[in-house]
């Protein structure tokens, strides 16, 4: 039944691309974050539908009578040079057998990426790419925070299963990035059951990271309220709200969950850090080795760990974007 309502609706939606392809950037981009194939059981579970969605809107793209304008600034200036460079080091790639399919998804993402700069230039369009986003990722959110709060965070939080989030850590990341967009949408709205729903959102997103039982978001968290704090008109109001959501969440969590986060100070005895700090210590290595262009994509293999880390033997996911 999911199947086929998640291919009535695209194809509902298909026209809409057609006649306007900021649609196509918004249908894109629901797929390609919330991931809703995934949630099937069928035919569904790996049909293409993000590829089908981009190539609708890249063809209607040029015949379009919709705005087109690149919006340049030093940040799209370096995103330029940045896919440029990813391009040219996967040349050098260690890993040249799996570097090339990596490197061709990268540029399809890339490619829509550059498409939603052309097309959505207008607040409008960027108010309703933020609550698709917003939205999208924070399904798992609203969803990871109501099965935290039911189990007292007995449980692990996962994202969708064969996506970028997958994991207890990306989702974690990936709800970290969400919060300060629907506090966004809660501040921009003049609906007050929206400012509601928005911060019933924030709420359970916030429990959903903490269910993750991921140490890096617990960091990573505390950063963002941080931030967010900084930024508030009234810091007094703010700090306490925050203070005392914290407060809540943690007094129903169980003591496992405690004596996981209580590694983050004592991870000189914990295998999964020092896995990580190898994972560091390997990719440093690598980038000694080959200072201008890294070891490309998939460098993360356990026979280039036998080779550049400290522990050859322990091969481990860096989870850090910047090793």
């Amino acid at each position: 039944m999911r199947d086929l309502l998640l291919l009535i609706i695209v194809a509902g939606l298909m026209p809409y691309i057609i006649m306007r392809p900021t649609t196509g950037v918004l249908v894109w981009s629901w797929l390609g974050y919330m991931n809703p194939h995934r949630l099937t059981w069928g035919f569904a579970y790996n049909f293409p539908f993000v590829m089908i969605v981009a190539i609708a809107t890249l063809v209607v793209l040029p015949f379009s009578k919709q705005p087109k304008r690149m919006p340049w600034s030093p940040l799209t200036v370096v995103w330029l040079l940045w896919v440029s460079w990813m391009s040219f080091t996967t040349l050098f790639a260690l890993n040249a057998v799996d570097a090339g399919p990596e490197w061709e998804r990268a540029m399809k993402i890339q490619a829509m990426v550059l498409v939603t700069l052309l097309l959505m230039g207008e607040r409008e369009h960027i108010h309703r790419l933020v609550w698709v986003i917003a939205l999208s990722i924070g399904f798992f959110g609203i969803k990871g925070g109501l099965f935290t709060i039911l189990t007292g965070g007995n449980y692990l939080v996962w994202g969708p299963p064969y996506s970028f989030i997958a994991g207890n850590n990306e989702i974690a990341l990936a709800l970290l990035t969400v919060l300060p967009l629907f506090r966004y949408l809660q501040v921009t709205s003049e609906n007050i059951w929206v400012k509601r729903g928005c911060l019933a959102a924030m709420v359970l997103c916030g429990a959903s990271i903490l269910g993750s039982w991921s140490r890096g978001a617990l960091v990573g968290g505390a950063a963002m309220f941080f931030v967010l704090w900084l930024k508030s008109r009234n810091k007094w109001l703010s700090g306490a709200a925050i203070a005392l959501a914290a407060l809540a969440f943690l007094a129903f969590l169980p003591e496992g969950w405690f004596e996981r986060m209580g590694t983050i100070g004592t991870y000189q005895q914990d295998a999964s850090a020092l896995g990580r700090i190898n994972a560091w210590s390997f990719a440093i290595n690598i980038a000694n080795d080959h200072p201008l262009v890294g070891g490309g994509f998939r460098a993360f293999t356990p026979e280039l760990f036998l080779k550049y880390a400290p522990v050859p033997t322990d091969f481990h996911d860096a989870h850090s974007i910047y090793f």
